[in-house]
């Protein structure tokens, strides 16, 4: 598995595109020790002219014959911090952005202009930099965010899963700036579900398709069974990117497509009491309390999600919608893209793999959505393409 290139001044970020879980293991324990955390009054900070964010107190602290005196920390910043900035003071994400890669000295503008008159407080996830050089602010967030850690939430939902008995395996994982997310699928829990994939004919290149292989009889060629496997997918945002949120997520066996039921999802939200100014520093409790609950959902999600008369009840309200005709392809096309904001390319791609697909179905849109996300290199909008399909379904079913 191969990691995303380390931009300069951005030591501690990384993307794993369907990783392992020894990688993301590995990545998430180094960056623990480099989590510097702090609630700060926003309009002592400070960005300057070169785009880079100052902190006062948050440095070294240096020796003096005044006695000690806090450091003041100058720090890169993430594309994420600088959309956290636009958010908070209702200011335009995109043109933000733009000023700070093409005219950083605007960028020190607009945001020293607004910082100065914000009387609350910002709470900053930043990490230091291993190499003794500037570290990284990766999120300006309320101070009333309540931290759940991508380490705690992988090592406790790991334990959950094992407590339960099932064989489960990973799936895939993905670690962005935004979230961790990983997915786990139970092989021994699966259904057969011949009409849902009837007719249907895999877009990439292994060529498999619902009616290959099947006798007179019902009999399935080896391999080409049409299997739906039960599982879940587990996220968080250590970074103000959403809930932690595990819900049921199906395979199909033949083609990977990833069938995602968001209104099931069971959610925690990072919100929490008011954090006092300073350094911020989370004992061994709250630790320990976000590992409990984190245990408890995934124990729970898994008794209820994994389970074969819950799968048979999706599958038979999916296929109740699935199997409407679809006479006009490019105008429904058109409508699910527009109403859940694909890209010009995912449109084309979309409507590319619901032809290939060859069901001329609602089923066949629903599929297309979910192969498309398989072609989708950005984590983050793969993930949000894959949960957007039970939606497309219900616009054109």
């Amino acid at each position: 598995m191969s990691l995303a290139k380390q931009p300069k001044g951005n030591p501690m970020t990384a993307t794993i595109a369907r990783g392992d879980l020894a990688s993301l293991a590995t990545i998430l324990e180094t960056q623990q020790v480099r989590k510097l955390d702090a609630v700060v009054p926003a309009k002592l900070l400070h960005v300057n002219d070169d785009g880079t964010l100052l902190v006062p107190g948050l440095g070294e602290a240096k020796i003096t014959l005044d006695g000690v005196t806090p450091g003041d920390a100058t720090l890169g910043m993430s594309d994420l911090a600088v959309g956290h900035l636009a958010t908070r003071h209702d200011m335009p994400i995109t043109y933000l952005r733009r000023c700070k890669t093409e005219a950083p000295e605007l960028f020190a503008s607009n945001a020293n202009t607004w910082l100065a008159r914000d009387n609350r407080s910002a709470f900053l996830r930043t990490f230091t930099d291993p190499d003794g050089g500037i570290g990284y602010a990766r999120a300006i967030l309320s101070d009333k965010y309540r931290v759940v850690d991508d380490l705690d939430v992988l090592m406790a939902a790991l334990e959950g899963a094992r407590s339960t008995g099932h064989e489960i395996a990973i799936d895939s994982v993905d670690l962005t700036e935004r979230a961790m997310r990983v997915r786990f699928v139970a092989p021994e829990i699966s259904v057969l579900a011949p009409d849902f994939l009837r007719g249907y004919r895999t877009p990439f290149a292994n060529g498999w398709h619902g009616e290959q292989g099947m006798q007179a009889h019902g009999f399935y060629a080896p391999g080409e069974e049409p299997i739906i496997f039960a599982g879940i997918e587990l996220s968080n945002s250590e970074t103000g990117g959403g809930a932690f949120t595990v819900r049921p997520r199906m395979i199909v066996k033949v083609c990977r497509n990833g069938l995602v039921i968001t209104r099931d999802a069971i959610r925690s939200v990072h919100v929490g009491k008011q954090l006092d100014a300073g350094v911020v520093r989370w004992s061994e409790a709250t630790a320990n309390a976000n590992a409990d609950l984190v245990k408890s959902q995934m124990t729970d999600a898994i008794s209820t999600f994994l389970d074969v008369p819950y799968m048979q009840r999706i599958l038979a309200e999916i296929g109740a919608k699935a199997g409407t005709e679809i006479d006009r392809p490019a105008e429904a096309i058109e409508t699910v893209a527009n109403k859940l904001r694909y890209t010009e390319g995912e449109r084309e791609t979309l409507l590319a793999h619901f032809i290939k697909g060859g069901q001329a179905t609602a089923g066949g849109i629903y599929q297309a959505v979910t192969s498309l996300a398989q072609t989708i290199a950005d984590p983050d909008r793969a993930a949000d393409v894959e949960a957007s399909a039970f939606e497309a379904l219900m616009l054109v079913g």
